[in-house]
């Protein structure tokens, strides 16, 4: 297994604070920042999308985020890992993973990882087809973002997928640090 990530970019922090204005408002930004640790609060109030921040602060933020917003969705997250994925891709990017295969953008995710975090690792593995389903398992070591963090890798793959045109996209989660495994997995398919 790769080393734990020690480090996400503050990038991550700039599009969570951009979220939750969007999505909730300015109120809403504020009542997260009041229960963030002096430290993650900075974070948050003020990203800097260059920087490198200890990784312990996005996960803070995770979990104040979803204790907050996912009271009538509990998997809140998941819809921000959709939104950062939308804003992590340039108009021209965004433009052109229409034309790439699902199998390409798959095979691109370590580079995107490593723009966003530092340490961990994250694999992808081909399955065999079911009933006309492409599957690939996606499996991310080292990383630990938090339960609710794990929504915003869901979102972000699911974004990906439909992204690329592939037909009706799924993305399951198979396995968890957080119940015991070695990895968190997710098994995305598509026809």
């Amino acid at each position: 297994m790769e080393s734990e990530v020690t480090h996400d970019s503050g990038i991550n922090a700039a599009l969570m604070k951009k979220w939750i204005i969007t999505r909730f408002g300015e109120g809403k930004l504020e009542s997260i920042l009041s229960e963030l640790s002096a430290e993650a609060g900075t974070m948050l109030e003020k990203p800097s999308p260059n920087e490198w921040y200890p990784a312990h602060l996005l996960t803070e933020i995770y979990l104040v985020a979803h204790k907050q917003l996912g009271k009538d969705n509990p998997r809140i997250l998941l819809e921000y890992g959709r939104f950062a994925a939308e804003e992590s891709t340039s108009s021209l990017l965004r433009y052109l993973v229409r034309f790439i295969s699902m199998d390409t953008a798959i095979n691109r995710m370590r580079a995107f990882w490593k723009h966003y975090h530092k340490g961990g690792e994250i694999k992808a593995k081909e399955m065999d087809e079911i009933a006309g389903r492409k599957r690939r398992l996606i499996s991310i070591s080292g990383y630990f973002p938090g339960e609710p963090g794990c929504q915003v890798q869901e979102g972000y793959f699911l974004y990906i997928a439909e992204k690329t045109g592939v037909s009706k996209p799924r993305v399951e989660k198979k396995t968890c640090v957080y119940h015991g495994d070695s990895c968190c997995s997710w098994e995305v398919s598509w026809e």
